[in-house]
């Protein structure tokens, strides 16, 4: 997501701070209220993908698109499962270009507007915690080749992460493609934070007050790669399109055992 106003907000109104200083983040009711403030067709808005609270342009969504579809060598004959799936602006347009796709999202208003609004004859969409895909394996184990996980990743930890990644193992075929895109780069952080008012925000809320401010967590090539290593995966961590809104402070992971 971008948007500094969109950021303030989010600290503004979903933090809570234990007794140890560390943030939790109210995410499933975020994900809940934040939809239903755009319009039922403003699919861009209701994920946070604008510039400036405008949504992003048809050009730059249509290089988000093509870079997925060639990131994931879609074919024809794929079983696409797609973790954190939201409204299903994405899903729709790889669902033209495989077999099916089963989209994933915890949030019931996103699932909701999929349904309604962004749905074919190929997709299946589930309302459900992606941490709880297990439930998911008497019906899908073995049976998907290609993952999509598109700017989601900053919602999860490492060991979360690292769970995830068991759970595509058992859900694949052994060998899977998996597409984390827009990962938010812990390397680039101040492209985001760019300005003098953003840097003291970050000050603030941030570093000082440990508010975590909507973003999500920040990772690190290396991170990615780590965890990907310690299950036998290789992770090729690759840099966006200069087109898209969030090329400058975001990376594309390609995520396989080697066989693809």
């Amino acid at each position: 997501m971008t948007g500094f106003a969109i950021l303030q907000m989010h600290c503004a109104v979903f933090w809570l701070v234990d007794r140890k200083g560390h943030f939790m983040t109210k995410w499933f009711d975020f994900w809940q209220q934040y939809p239903r403030q755009a319009d039922s067709y403003a699919y861009l808005q209701q994920v946070g993908k604008t510039v400036g609270s405008m949504p992003i342009t048809e050009q730059q969504l249509r290089t988000l698109v093509g870079s997925v579809k060639k990131a994931m060598v879609l074919q024809r004959g794929d079983r696409v499962l797609d973790l954190c799936c939201g409204n299903g602006i994405i899903t729709k347009e790889i669902a033209r270009e495989c077999e099916f796709v089963v989209g994933i999202d915890f949030s019931k208003s996103l699932i909701d507007t999929a349904t309604e609004y962004n749905s074919r004859q190929n997709i299946k969409y589930i309302q459900m915690d992606v941490l709880r895909m297990e439930e998911l394996l008497d019906e899908y184990r073995s049976v998907f080749n290609k993952v999509l996980w598109y700017e989601a990743l900053a919602f999860f930890d490492p060991h979360e992460f690292e769970f995830v990644l068991k759970m595509i193992l058992e859900m694949s075929n052994g060998d899977p493609i998996i597409f984390v895109g827009s990962v938010l780069d812990k390397a680039r952080i101040w492209n985001f934070f760019n300005t003098f008012r953003r840097k003291f925000f970050y000050v603030m809320q941030i570093i000082l007050l440990r508010r975590e401010v909507g973003l999500g967590r920040w990772w690190r090539a290396s991170e990615v790669q780590r965890v990907c290593r310690n299950l036998g995966f290789r992770a090729c961590v690759h840099y966006q399109d200069p087109i898209l809104h969030t090329a400058h402070y975001r990376f594309d992971v390609t995520i396989s055992k080697g066989g693809n």
